[in-house]
């Protein structure tokens, strides 16, 4: 069965703030080398082991207000390729219109149905072929025991950032590693965080996930049943438009997602779902989830600092700098702090507070005082 890419470009990156704003999110930044992280990720979408001429088609899911910071990056991608949602709903309903556009791709084309890979757009993997090796037992997984799949990342330190995914029993049969999924763990405290790492049994949810789009419509349906009448009108628009090879209206999408209940796939289908199996990922792996993460990436200095841009530091340790260029940063005698300096805003809070940056964005968004500044 064919398996084509859906990318979840929809975030705002909100802990990567003053870098990433409403207008500039996270995946359009170039936060580790010169591609951003959404291009970075097309082009791992693409990525063929072997030269058999055998092609996938990537979708790509992004928020309606970014679509000027994608254009900016002139992504080799068909625009027909890019679904713009009209409006937040979370990932449940993103996901379920993916679904239903490969499945009214696959029946145009005179199939039933598709395998899909679902992955975040503003990810860091650096082994791109140990990445596809996962995807390919993610993908026997989902087709021989009809699984929805999700990956698991191998747990390093007792992170309280992360959900967790904790493994039941094996699944023989495949050439690694793949198990049923026994429950997914919200974000833990540090205590839980710690128990989980020294288990051995758990995994952190990365939120990349193989599935047939057959077999996810039928769990959006049964588990989120408010979905079903949406996802019916739209694969009748979808399915006319495919055939006919129609450009596929905005205002398709604006009665889908009008029409959809806002909430996580995780919450709606995953958690209720007896049909979930976890691969534990063999690729190296980073969420970029903000400063401290990104600092992991950047030399270290003698002191324990971790700078990019024009940095001046004197008796000063183990402090996160970022310096947009054209302006200085200067740290005297300080230390463990995240210091950014961005145009008209700079940040300065200390590292272990890096998780509380998203809340002091929310905050400034509803502050019609400094909302312009977010």
């Amino acid at each position: 069965m064919r398996m084509d890419v859906v990318i979840l470009a929809g975030g705002s990156g909100e802990r990567f703030w003053p870098l990433s704003r409403s207008c500039r999110p996270k995946q359009v930044l170039s936060l580790i080398g010169e591609e951003s992280l959404l291009e970075d990720t097309l082009r791992r979408a693409r990525f063929l082991p072997t030269d058999d001429g055998d092609e996938r088609q990537v979708w790509i899911l992004a928020a309606r207000r970014q679509q000027d910071a994608l254009e900016s990056l002139d992504l080799d991608i068909d625009p027909g390729q890019i679904v713009y949602e009209p409006m937040a709903k979370n990932t449940a309903p993103a996901i379920a219109a993916a679904t239903e556009l490969m499945l009214a791709d696959a029946r145009a084309e005179g199939d039933s149905d598709r395998l899909m890979l679902v992955c975040p757009s503003d990810h860091h993997v650096p082994d791109t072929k140990a990445f596809w090796s996962t995807v390919e037992v993610a993908a026997e997984v989902a087709l021989r025991e009809r699984q929805l799949v999700t990956f698991g990342l191998t747990v390093t330190r007792p992170e309280t950032g992360y959900g967790y995914i904790e493994r039941g029993e094996a699944l023989s049969g495949f050439s690694s590693p793949a198990f049923r999924v026994q429950r997914f763990h919200e974000k833990p405290d540090q205590e839980n965080a710690r128990s989980y790492q020294k288990s051995g049994s758990f995994y952190w949810n990365a939120g990349i996930f193989v599935f047939s789009a057959l077999h996810m419509r039928e769990e959006l349906c049964r588990h989120v049943p408010e979905l079903a009448g949406p996802l019916d009108a739209l694969g009748g628009e979808l399915l006319e438009r495919r055939k006919s090879k129609e450009v596929i209206e905005p205002a398709i999408w604006e009665r889908f997602f009008e029409a959809a209940p806002s909430i996580s796939v995780d919450y709606g289908v995953f958690e209720p779902s007896d049909d979930v199996a976890v691969v534990p990922a063999s690729f190296p792996w980073s969420d970029l989830g903000g400063w401290t993460s990104w600092s992991e990436y950047q030399e270290e200095d003698a002191r324990g600092n971790r700078t990019a841009g024009a940095v001046l530091s004197v008796d000063a340790k183990r402090n996160t700098v970022y310096s947009e260029d054209g302006g200085l940063v200067a740290l005297l005698g300080v230390q463990d702090l995240i210091v950014v300096r961005v145009g008209d805003a700079t940040l300065v809070c200390p590292r272990d507070k890096a998780q509380e940056i998203r809340q002091l964005v929310r905050e400034g968004k509803i502050d019609a005082s400094f909302a312009r500044f977010f």
